[in-house]
């Protein structure tokens, strides 16, 4: 999937999820039942932005059971370079999400707060050697809108913007802006 693809589709995703959320409000005000109790406390799903056939991340959400918050914990990896030369990626991240406009939390829309840091070996395949590794942090905020189907399938459109520092090794300190954009799907429970 090219980058193009994945952003077309996240665009799409959010679009359709701001339309979603406003009829499903409008037809949450003209009930006048009471809300079900929420039927499901975690989440695990696979961050699809990610998903290629050298990458995979991993994400476990958590209702916190208070002010409408859940924490998310991501693990990912990702094997990039070929050729004369590999690299490993090995990523962790946290996010804390403040969920809005629902009586329960883990659906509809949210915002958050995330950091990420992850470590990039480097190898020189012909020689069988180290060349170096590479150390990247990220933080940052972004909003999003979690769709669930039939309280078991979410798929979760998110969009934001963070600061990202790398370096290490031979590699100077830098840092840049970055946009984030975001695409999960997988089951809650």
């Amino acid at each position: 999937m090219n980058l193009s693809t994945s952003l077309t589709l996240t665009f799409t995703a959010l679009l359709t999820s701001t339309t979603i959320a406003r009829a499903d409000e409008r037809a949450a005000t003209l009930a006048a039942t009471a809300q079900p109790a929420q039927p499901y406390h975690n989440a695990v799903s696979l961050q699809l932005m990610t998903l290629d056939t050298t990458a995979v991340a991993i994400q476990g959400e958590h209702d916190l059971g208070w002010k409408k918050l859940s924490v998310a914990v991501v693990l990912g990896v990702r094997t990039a370079a070929t050729g004369d030369f590999g690299s490993t990626t090995l990523g962790a991240g946290v996010e804390l999400r403040r969920w809005l406009h629902r009586p329960t939390t883990m659906k509809g829309w949210y915002v958050a707060a995330r950091t990420d840091i992850a470590r990039t070996a480097i190898e020189d395949m012909v020689d069988g050697h180290d060349i170096g590794s590479l150390v990247t942090w990220s933080a940052g905020i972004s909003t999003g809108y979690r769709f669930v189907i039939r309280d078991r399938v979410e798929i979760t459109p998110s969009i934001g913007s963070g600061l990202v520092v790398e370096g290490g090794g031979m590699s100077p300190v830098a840092a840049r802006g970055a946009a984030m954009i975001g695409l999960t799907a997988g089951v809650t429970f």
